[in-house]
């Protein structure tokens, strides 16, 4: 193979979900896109295919909007008088983002293990 440069993100400690959450519906279509394209084995995309996509509640969308928009703000507001205290306010507000995920996507993985005991 071709060596690549690469720049990972790493999660902090305390943000970290005890299992991986299932991409976006979007990037997951892109993921299998990508692997038609690079003609990758019909069984390996069907695999991707199969793989749940996450389908956030209306209130967790609105939620993490906020977040974005909140934290645009505050960085920029950090920047420009030269705050660092600023950047701090994120954190109670990603923590109670990654909660509510996780709450959701334990309700909903609840949900699926009794429908298949049903």
């Amino acid at each position: 193979g071709t060596i690549v440069q690469a720049v990972t993100l790493r999660a902090a400690p305390w943000m970290r979900l005890r299992r991986d959450a299932p991409p976006s519906a979007r990037y997951k279509e892109l993921i299998v896109q990508g692997a038609v394209e690079l003609g990758l084995s019909d069984a390996y995309v069907s695999m991707l295919s199969a793989l749940p996509a996450a389908s956030p509640s209306p209130a967790l969308r609105a939620l993490a909007t906020a977040h974005g928009v909140v934290a645009a703000l505050l960085l920029r507001l950090s920047a420009a008088l030269g705050a660092p205290w600023a950047r701090r306010v994120l954190a109670p507000v990603r923590a109670a983002c990654y909660a509510l995920l996780r709450a959701q996507a334990s309700s909903r993985a609840e949900a699926q293990r009794g429908a298949a005991r049903s």
